[in-house]
């Protein structure tokens, strides 16, 4: 038997944020299991984001950890490339500073969010 367990919603639009690319710092990675999800049940991580001007912005990831996922992408950003089987502790995520790119998307029935569409490391003459 799987058992789902409902999450609560978490934030994940900040009003008054363009489309762009912003300097971040990671504040915390939390790892929901059995989230039930438009693509079934699944185990999700949040990162949440704190831009440079305090806004916060919490992004989820399926939490399966290859290259070409989502969150495979984020950690070979910023920690380097892991190697298959390799073991990975995503609390270190927590602290890095970072540049983000953003989306605002829309769903069918209009509702607007944020979506974090990449992540770099930061480098001081980024910006």
């Amino acid at each position: 038997m799987i058992k789902a367990i409902k999450a609560r919603k978490m934030p994940r639009f900040t009003r008054g944020l363009a489309p762009g690319v912003y300097r971040a710092k990671i504040h915390s990675v939390k790892l929901n299991e059995g989230e039930v999800t438009n693509r079934g049940v699944r185990d999700v991580v949040y990162i949440t984001f704190i831009l440079d001007d305090g806004r916060t912005i919490v992004q989820r990831y399926f939490f399966y950890l290859a290259s070409h996922t989502q969150l495979g992408q984020v950690t070979d950003a910023l920690m380097g490339p892991i190697d298959e089987g390799e073991e990975v502790d995503l609390t270190d995520l927590i602290g890095m500073e970072c540049r983000i790119t953003v989306e605002i998307r829309t769903s069918a029935n209009g509702t607007g969010w944020i979506n974090v569409v990449g992540v770099e490391p930061f480098e001081i003459d980024s910006f």
